[in-house]
């Protein structure tokens, strides 16, 4: 490969061509090893912190998440400085803190660029069979020189997308003439569109504001299926995931996370356990009803084991908010004392109260009551503790100041 001309004119630069971070960049993650150092200092004091009635196995836990912050934080810090990508004629290195990677442009057989939301883009290149293994790249700041050398190697997320609009044109199902399946691909995608909009709205709708409560929690219970309806209803002209070229109804999937994150912030449990009885089937029957509506899910491991994950979280939240909102059997009364009380503010604000053993509880146990409890449970008086059956067998209790006793007649 001949270097070539920048821009503007100039002469061609001679190799190597070398790119490190940009100074944006540098001071980036340098701030945010920062944050991650400060962090790691808060869960220090939260392990010493005498006045938190704090178990041994809460400072141990503590001790763990700073050691791992802050080496986490120290490694972003000094590999920032280290890394680089150089380019010379017929090879490409990569040079990170503890490892060196190298690959001659002849062995690469195509590359994908991938743009994960938190971080730096990165192009993965894929070697030729018996080159070797995968090799990726962090792009911190590609210039023209820099995707010239790239040149007549394959974009392989563009061929793929190429094939598949390729595929989706011959196929009848899409309409009787080229123009006709052009067209309606294109009328589906923009339905597609609404959709992902509809379902970017309902995951805020259920995260965020959740009322009136038990319509949010419906609508992301049946969003899922709604998606996989639409999949099946229209002879699979719509995809559940990303690498087709047909419209996507993955979105309309996201209000289901938005009920599995309801169900861990409203709802407790008074044995995690319990929740495998009617949650595994349910999972696994979520699974079994994704494959059978688009078998393509098989094809890729990583497609199948991500809405695997995914059908485990809508399962522990269906079954969790669906025991919970269709209880309606008489609960056993308990009485604790309040230990403790404080806000811990974030991403959620929670109101944390520490009671004392109850039931069959193995120590002190802190939890997150709601503003309004809060407020009317005080250290040092008993709390009331209702726990109920569930209507699927999975016991759930709640925590409120106790009421004031009966007035004699």
């Amino acid at each position: 490969m001949v270097a070539v001309a920048g821009s503007h004119g100039r002469s061609p630069r001679p190799y190597p061509w070398i790119y490190t971070p940009s100074p944006a960049a540098k001071a980036g993650v340098a701030a945010l090893a920062v944050l991650g150092l400060g962090m790691a200092g808060l869960f220090v004091w939260l392990a010493l912190d005498p006045s938190r009635h704090t178990v041994a196995r809460e400072a141990i836990l503590c001790w763990t998440v700073a050691t791992v912050v802050v080496t986490g934080s120290l490694y972003l810090l000094v590999a920032i400085f280290q890394s680089a990508t150089i380019l010379t004629a017929d090879e490409i290195e990569r040079r990170d803190l503890l490892a060196r990677r190298r690959m001659r442009r002849s062995d690469i057989a195509g590359y994908r660029i991938l743009r994960p939301g938190n971080s730096f883009p990165t192009i993965k290149l894929q070697p030729r069979p018996s080159a070797g293994r995968t090799m990726t790249v962090v792009l911190y700041r590609p210039n023209r020189e820099f995707w010239t050398w790239f040149e007549g190697v394959p974009d392989l997320a563009e061929e793929e997308l190429k094939a598949a609009t390729q595929a989706a044109l011959e196929d009848s199902d899409f309409g009787a003439s080229i123009d006709e399946r052009r067209r309606n691909l294109n009328q589906l995608n923009r339905i597609g569109g609404y959709g992902q909009a509809i379902g970017l709205v309902l995951l805020l709708w259920v995260t965020l504001a959740p009322q009136p409560y038990w319509l949010a929690i419906l609508v992301a219970a049946l969003a899922p299926l709604a998606a996989l309806a639409l999949v099946a209803l229209t002879g699979g002209r719509f995809a559940l995931y990303s690498l087709d070229a047909r419209p996507k109804v993955a979105f309309l999937m996201y209000p289901g996370l938005g009920l599995t994150m309801r169900a861990m912030l409203d709802i407790h449990l008074y044995h995690f356990a319990d929740v495998l009885g009617p949650g595994v089937p349910t999972a696994a029957a979520a699974v079994l009803m994704s494959w059978a509506v688009d078998r393509r899910l098989a094809r890729r491991a990583a497609v199948l084991a991500a809405f695997s994950l995914a059908a485990i979280a809508y399962a522990y939240g269906l079954v969790a908010e669906a025991d919970v909102l269709l209880d309606r059997t008489q609960p056993a009364a308990f009485t604790a004392a309040v230990l403790d009380k404080r806000i811990s503010h974030g991403k959620h604000t929670s109101y944390d109260v520490t009671l004392a053993r109850w039931g069959d509880r193995k120590g002190d146990e802190q939890v997150d009551v709601g503003p309004a409890p809060y407020r009317r449970l005080q250290v040092g008086e008993p709390a009331c503790i209702w726990l109920h059956p569930g209507r699927l067998g999975v016991r759930w209790f709640r925590v409120d100041a106790c009421p004031p006793p009966a007035a004699p007649t």
